[in-house]
């Protein structure tokens, strides 16, 4: 069985109806999705951003992570594949 999760950098343009810009990510695979935002800007692409996310609070981004690590699998971030290879080092921090 094959397991893809996705990242994808989101544009907020409107927060609880006030408008406000800020950045987050939409963080999802074939079981579930959910947001990781708050971000003032969006400094981080490809590895660092799961790097930041290992971080969270979030109960699903933090599932959806852990069966990456779990299952050895790679990850989309932004349409760019990465493979099991260059993120594994994550784990040994």
């Amino acid at each position: 069985m094959s397991y893809i999760a996705n990242i994808i950098c989101t544009k907020f343009t409107e927060v609880f109806g006030e408008k406000k810009e800020t950045w987050g990510v939409k963080v999802f695979d074939d079981f579930g999705q959910t947001y990781e935002d708050g971000f003032e800007t969006m400094p981080y692409e490809g590895v660092d951003i799961l790097e930041v996310l290992m971080d969270s609070d979030n109960h699903m981004v933090v599932t959806i992570i852990h069966n990456l690590f779990t299952l050895n699998s790679g990850v989309w971030v932004d349409g760019e594949h990465l493979q099991w290879d260059e993120i594994k080092h994550l784990w040994k921090k």
